[in-house]
C-alpha cells in the first residue's frame, strides 16, 4: 500500500513512462487519497480504486461533511477526516446507550458492539464478533470535478463485511 508522497512518485513515474495510455490503473483507496491528488496533478486522472467513501457520494450527510469540513478547514476532506468523523459519531453513540454511564466498562463495550450510525459514506455498523465495522464498498476514479481532482463514483459493491 502506497500513500502520501510514495503515492505521489508512484503515479507520476506511472504517467511518465506512458504506462497510463495502455495500463487500467487499480490501486487501494490511499494511493488516490485527495490529499495527494493535487501534488499528482492530471497524472492521476482515470486512476481506480476501492474504498469505503466516496466524495461524489450523493447523500444529505456526506454533502453536510463535505460542506462542514471545507469551511472549517478550506480543504477537501479525505477518507482518513471521514473516518475521524465516524469513529467519533460510534464514541457518542455508545456513551448516549449507557446513557452518560462510562463507569460499567462491559456495558460500554456492548454499546459498542451494537453501535450504528448514518456516516457520510451510508449505514456503518460494528460487528459484535470482529469489532471491525461493516459498512459500503465503492468503486472510485479519479477525476477533476469542479476544478478539483477528486474521486467519483462508479460502483457500488455492497455491504462487506470483514471477517476479521
Amino acid at each position: 500500500m502506497l500513500s502520501g508522497s510514495d503515492a505521489v512518485i508512484f503515479l507520476r513515474q506511472f504517467s511518465q513512462f506512458g504506462l497510463n495510455r495502455t495500463v487500467r490503473l487499480a490501486v487501494s483507496g490511499e494511493v488516490t487519497d485527495e490529499t495527494v491528488l493535487e501534488a499528482i496533478g492530471d497524472a492521476a486522472v482515470g486512476a481506480r480504486s476501492t474504498n469505503q467513501w466516496v466524495y461524489t457520494l450523493n447523500n444529505s450527510a456526506n454533502r453536510e461533511f463535505i460542506r462542514a469540513y471545507r469551511q472549517k478547514y478550506n480543504a477537501v476532506p479525505n477518507h482518513f477526516a471521514l473516518r475521524g468523523y465516524d469513529a467519533m459519531q460510534f464514541i457518542v453513540d455508545a456513551i448516549n446507550t449507557v446513557q452518560g454511564d462510562v463507569t460499567n466498562r462491559q456495558r460500554l463495550l456492548r454499546a459498542f458492539e451494537s453501535a450504528k450510525i448514518i456516516s457520510p459514506r451510508g449505514f456503518v455498523q460494528m460487528d459484535p464478533v470482529t469489532n471491525n465495522v461493516i459498512q459500503r464498498v465503492y468503486v472510485r476514479e479519479v477525476a477533476r470535478i469542479d476544478g478539483i481532482l477528486t474521486n467519483r463514483l462508479l460502483a457500488d459493491l455492497g455491504v462487506i463485511r470483514d471477517p476479521g
